[in-house]
């Protein structure tokens, strides 16, 4: 028998059920308090009739006081019709060189199953709550090759002077990707979006995940 007495607890404060399958969520990763209240989820599913493959985005504010003994629900804030999501990634608090981003109104990347990248910029019309928020998309960067796109990462090797960015390009604001054809790819992100750097046969089967 193991005694798990000192063993973390979780609760459970809500559960969801969404249109369609949901396969990813992130935090919001920036400081302020409403931000980080910010919840982002993507679904995807393959539609029989039409043989597209359909996506929603989903942001979400988390309410509740955050203590132990306090009840916490997901209010919906709006959603974004995309096609197939299979990953997104807030931009980090330190890319703070890149102007696309804001304090004020953090950036998302997806990947999507049309095979693009897209940066969707979140606004918060109310600044105290932050219950109200419109996606307005910012760029977007098409496979190279043709293939879906599976999932993105950003590089986290900030400063890193003993690191060979050969294949990246350097620099802080360098995003990766990868596709149902096996490629790799690597972005800057700029003042008006993304700047593909480098693509490459990275394996000969799907490249599900990527990280940099």
């Amino acid at each position: 028998m193991t005694d798990d007495t000192n063993q973390s607890k979780a609760t459970t404060h809500e559960e969801l059920t969404l249109e369609l399958n949901a396969d990813v969520a992130e935090w919001c990763p920036l400081p302020s308090r409403i931000h980080r209240r910010l919840l982002a989820a993507g679904t995807y599913q393959l539609n029989e009739t039409t043989q597209k493959r359909e996506g929603r985005l989903y942001i979400y504010n988390l309410n509740g006081e955050i203590k132990k003994e306090s009840k916490l629900f997901l209010n919906c804030a709006t959603t974004y019709d995309l096609p197939g999501i299979f990953d997104l990634k807030w931009l980090p608090d330190n890319f703070s060189g890149c102007s696309i981003q804001s304090e004020q109104q953090p950036v998302i990347a997806a990947a999507l199953a049309d095979g693009s990248l897209r940066l969707l910029r979140v606004i918060s019309k109310d600044h105290e709550s932050g219950e109200t928020v419109e996606i307005v998309e910012t760029a977007r960067v098409e496979s190279p090759e043709g293939g879906m796109a599976l999932s993105l990462d950003y590089c986290r090797c900030h400063g890193a002077s003993d690191i060979n960015f050969s294949a990246t390009g350097g620099g802080d604001e360098n995003l990766i990707s990868s596709y149902s054809d096996g490629n790799l790819a690597t972005h800057r992100l700029t003042s008006t979006g993304f700047t593909t750097l480098h693509d490459w046969k990275g394996h000969d089967l799907e490249a599900w995940t990527c990280f940099i």
